[in-house]
Order: structure tokens, then C-alpha cells, then sequence
């Protein structure tokens, strides 16, 4: 049922949620200095926080997405295909 629901809204996803800055905030703060970062995001969804940490903290930032929704995975796709991240993993 879950699985049915992202499905039905994937590529409407990206519009219909909002994204916590603090978060991303936090995030960077913490791993401003750090060197290389590799992590993954699972659950990632569409990629909207993805696509924040890659904006401030890319090039040193390697990064595996993964979610248990194709349809969500292909709407990242389609995201991401707008800017390229060479060190996106999908």
C-alpha cells in the first residue's frame, strides 16, 4: 500500500513536500571541514535534501541514494539530470 502511494505520487513528490533548511544547515556545519565525505541516503526519495547537500558541500561529497521505490528513484533521475553530479551514486 505504501509502495502504491509513492508511486502514484513520484513525479509530483518534489512539489508537494517542503524541505527542512535546518537540517541541511546542521549538516554542513558539521561537515564544513571535513576533507571527503562518502555517505549514502536511504530513503532518499526524489533527492531534494540530496541535492542541497551536493550544492554545499560538492566536489568532496560522495553519495550513495537508495529507496525501496523505483518511481521515487526515477524522479530523482529526472532531478538530477538537470545539474550532474559526478559523485552521485544511484
Amino acid at each position: 500500500m505504501i509502495q502504491q502511494h509513492f508511486s502514484q505520487i513520484a513525479d509530483k513528490y518534489h512539489q508537494l513536500r517542503t524541505t527542512d533548511s535546518e537540517l541541511i544547515k546542521f549538516i554542513v556545519i558539521k561537515m564544513k571541514k571535513l576533507k571527503q565525505i562518502k555517505a549514502i541516503d536511504i530513503g532518499c526519495g526524489d533527492g531534494r535534501y540530496d541535492a542541497l547537500l551536493f550544492k554545499y558541500l560538492e566536489p568532496k561529497l560522495s553519495l550513495t541514494c537508495a529507496d525501496a521505490n523505483c518511481d521515487m528513484l526515477g524522479s530523482l533521475v529526472k532531478i538530477f539530470q538537470v545539474k550532474i553530479f559526478p559523485n552521485l551514486q544511484r
